[in-house]
Formats: C-alpha cells, sequence, structure tokens
C-alpha cells in the first residue's frame, strides 16, 4: 500500500494559487493531491541542467514544478505557472 507524502508549497507556489481562478486552483490541488498519493508508483518527468533535482507535473497549460525529499516523504511544490512563463525563470 502506499503512502501519501506530505505536500509542501514554495512562496511562489501559494502566490500563484491566490491570483488564479477557483475553478482551476480546485483543479491544480486535486492533481497535486493526485501525486501526493501515487507519488511512489508513477513515473515522474525530470527536468534537465541545472534543474535535474526537479520533476515536472503538466496540468492542461499549466506547469507544476516539485522536487520529492524520499527520506522525509515530502513533496516540495516549488513553482507553479503557465508553460509559457514557467521555462524563463533561472532559478526555483
Amino acid at each position: 500500500m502506499n503512502e501519501k507524502y506530505e505536500v509542501e508549497f514554495s512562496l511562489q507556489a501559494n502566490k500563484f494559487l491566490s491570483k488564479i481562478d477557483k475553478s482551476l486552483r480546485k483543479k491544480i490541488i486535486r492533481k497535486i493531491e493526485w501525486l501526493a498519493k501515487n507519488c511512489e508508483i508513477i513515473n515522474h518527468q525530470p527536468l534537465q541542467y541545472e534543474f535535474k533535482d526537479y520533476f515536472k507535473l503538466k496540468l492542461g497549460k499549466i506547469r507544476i514544478i516539485y522536487k520529492i525529499f524520499l527520506q522525509r516523504k515530502v513533496i516540495l511544490i516549488a513553482y507553479i505557472d503557465f508553460r509559457d512563463s514557467i521555462y524563463k525563470i533561472h532559478s526555483f
């Protein structure tokens, strides 16, 4: 049986969630809850280069960038944004 991971949000992720409409926010939260519940069994999509320790989760045009701390069973939601904007940043 899979153990649900705890989820932590960065300031940027919280800020993004506070700016979007309620229905989109609910979809994102449901996707993150799914990730936390299935973290040990899904195939994570890794990022490359300087972001190699991070993974991405797609939800339409939204990208959720996260890092997994296996020993603590924590997922850090580092960054959430629209696909057009998310890869223009240089650090999470």
